[in-house]
């Protein structure tokens, strides 16, 4: 960097090549294995959340929101680094800047997120009178709002000329905008990171405050409703997940977030650089787990739509056999045989004991509805038994 704040690029470019040739089959497994995860994994979730009507509280939606962001790295983040050792992304200020500014965007919206979530359960679990006064639905999509809208400005700051694009022949990260934003954005970063940590400390205090009044011996002179203990202890199970959530996020990224400071300062080696960029990039391949493992309601949402699933996979294959079975004339065969795997029962009927089929299952099940014809109540059929 010479003392106009430019950067001397001869020697960097040399070093960036022999990165590139050696890094190229595994950076390009590494983000395939990225795009995959990130993408199927985060994907699923969001489907789930616009599938279920359960999925409406605030925890959910925040998640939501995230799982949106996540996938986005994971697919803009894919193309970034598959295009990084194959020189594919350097030819205009368009494919450097832009990309880069989305990747940053991303990034951003993803911390703003977490804290948000890191606020709104500060509220719930230590006030919750403020809670439902400030975290209403209007001033919700507003905050929401802010955390896509904040970011986004901060991101395309590079775009209004704050970039040394017609100084550099090679678009590197690390070299290409201004000081003062490399730590404008780490800056950003660090702070959205500590301040969620205040909250959770907070939270830890009242938690351990609240299960301690509910020790055996005290119980029984709590004045606290059942459904509001319930309330409590849902409201501080999640913000457990979305605590661990946020730890792995400062875990995976705020290695990358010191470094990108130091691009102010002083020239970082490409393979640094690149090595915890992509521990960064791995949190939004671990997140959905959390929710699967983590979240109840998240959880049950996905078995009872894995249970969907496999019930319209099991009707498709009712149907095909019955389909079958008529086809060939075998109404009497099918009878018999969907018949006898029902459990006999018996009915009272003005006195007389009445032998019946499938009384468990109902014509409204969705296992038989295509049955109907098939499978019948024998009610005519009396017995001594």
């Amino acid at each position: 960097m010479d003392p106009n704040g430019t950067y001397s690029d001869s020697n960097h470019q040399l070093n960036s090549d022999e990165v590139n040739v050696v890094a190229q089959v595994p950076i390009t497994f590494f983000y395939i294995m990225i795009f995959l995860l990130g993408s199927f994994g985060n994907g699923f979730v969001i489907f789930v959340f616009l599938k279920s009507r359960q999925l409406r509280d605030n925890t959910s939606i925040f998640i939501f929101n995230l799982a949106i962001s996540d996938f986005l790295i994971a697919l803009f983040v894919t193309f970034y680094g598959i295009t990084y050792p194959y020189n594919l992304r350097h030819s205009s200020i368009f494919s450097c800047i832009i990309h880069e500014g989305v990747v940053n965007y991303l990034m951003f919206v993803s911390q703003s997120v977490l804290t948000l979530v890191s606020f709104d359960r500060f509220l719930a679990i230590c006030h919750v009178t403020k809670h439902k006064i400030i975290m209403r639905v209007s001033l919700r999509r507003g905050l929401l709002t802010l955390t896509w809208m904040v970011p986004l400005v901060l991101a395309t700051l590079p775009v209004y000329g704050f970039n040394f694009w017609d100084t550099m022949q090679w678009c590197n990260y690390s070299m290409i905008l201004h000081r003062w934003i490399y730590c404008l954005y780490s800056t950003y970063m660090i702070i959205l990171m500590v301040v969620p940590f205040v909250f959770y400390i907070q939270i830890l205090v009242k938690a351990r405050e609240f299960y301690r009044r509910l020790c055996p011996a005290q119980i029984t002179s709590l004045n606290t409703s059942t459904t509001q203990i319930l309330r409590k202890k849902r409201a501080i199970r999640n913000g457990k997940v979305m605590g661990i959530i946020t730890v792995l996020f400062a875990i995976c990224w705020l290695p990358f977030q010191i470094i990108q400071y130091l691009f102010g300062f002083v020239n970082v080696d490409d393979i640094t650089v690149m090595i915890l960029f992509n521990i960064g990039v791995l949190n939004c391949t671990v997140n959905p787990f959390i929710y699967a493992y983590q979240n109840e309601e998240i959880r049950h949402s996905v078995k009872t739509m894995l249970q969907c699933i496999k019930c319209c996979k099991l009707q498709t294959l009712l149907q095909r056999n019955g389909n079958t079975h008529q086809s060939h004339g075998n109404h009497q065969s099918g009878l018999e045989q969907d018949v006898s795997i029902l459990q006999p029962t018996q009915t009272m009927n003005n006195g007389n004991r009445r032998l019946s089929f499938g009384k468990s299952l109902t014509p409204r099940h969705p296992l038989i509805e295509n049955l109907r014809p098939v499978v019948i109540h024998v009610q005519s059929l009396e017995t001594d038994l």
